[in-house]
Formats: structure tokens, sequence, C-alpha cells
């Protein structure tokens, strides 16, 4: 009886060394692996948070998410702008998962992210971005720092996105 107590409790003890920690959302925190938010600055002064739950456009996401579909499959029959459609057929996913920021009504937030999977490879790189109040997806060109592994790009609105980049 003793031994199967001593066993469970050892058990247990590795199981929580060796599952990793879980951080929580937040607008300076790590969602993910891939990415963590460096810094968002909204004009306004509202606090703008970052979030792995995608809460519009879930099919889309969900398509995006899925290692067989590629940037343009996952994004055939949505609006978007002419210039996101030329560059969508060439782009490749940076980040593999959409993402959301939300907060009070904001415009053109400034917006830094640490991307972990960021190389010379990547030549240019753009937020893919849903814009509710012209109800299509847009592409906003990023400032890539490589030494930093770090991505920055002003959005005009923040809401669902993902990162992509073209060679």
């Amino acid at each position: 009886m003793n031994f199967k107590r001593n066993f469970a409790a050892v058990a247990l003890s590795l199981a929580m060394v060796a599952t990793p920690a879980v951080s929580a959302v937040s607008a300076k925190g790590s969602v993910s692996k891939e990415v963590t938010v460096v810094s968002v600055k909204a004009k306004s002064g509202n606090k703008v948070r970052r979030s792995t739950k995608v809460a519009s456009r879930k099919k889309v996401a969900k398509k995006f998410n899925s290692k067989k579909y590629t940037v343009a499959k996952a994004l055939k029959g949505e609006k978007m702008s002419k210039s996101a459609k030329k560059t969508l057929k060439k782009a490749k996913k940076l980040t593999s998962k959409m993402a959301r920021m939300y907060g009070k009504k904001t415009k053109n937030t400034k917006v830094t992210l640490k991307v972990n999977n960021l190389t010379k490879k990547c030549k240019k790189v753009y937020f893919l971005v849903y814009n509710h109040s012209a109800k299509k997806w847009q592409l906003t060109k990023a400032k890539v720092n490589y030494s930093k592994k770090t991505v920055s790009a002003t959005l005009p609105q923040i809401g669902t996105y993902a990162l992509v980049y073209t060679k």
C-alpha cells in the first residue's frame, strides 16, 4: 500500500515538472512559442490585448491554422483589397495560427511582435488583418529587424490577423 502511494506521488510530481507552464494572455506576455508580443501602443491610450482565440472569421482561421491549406486557399472566397489579392498568391505563413488583438475602438495601433522563426529568407513580411469596417482582408507591410527577430507595423484597425511573408 505504501509503495503504491509513493509511486503515485512520484508520477504526479514528474508530470508537473514535465508539463510546460501556460502563460497568461497580456500585452507583454508570450501567447505561443512562435510569437511574443513586444509592445502594442494604441494612440487612444486604450489597453490592447492579444489572444490566440479568434472570435470572428472562424472558418478562415480554421483553414489557415491547418497545414494542408496555403494562405491563398485559406482565404478563397473572402473579400480583400486589390493589392492583397496579388500578394497572397505568393505569400507563405510566417505564423502557423491566426490570432486576434482586441480592445476598445482603436485605430492606428503600433504593434511590435517578436517572431522566433524569422529568418532572412522572409524578404517582405506583412500583417494580414481583417478590417471590420471595410469588411475585407488587408495587408499591411511590416518593418523587420532580423537581429532582434521583431516585426513592427501600424495597423489601421485591430482584430483578427496573421503574419505572412514573400521571398
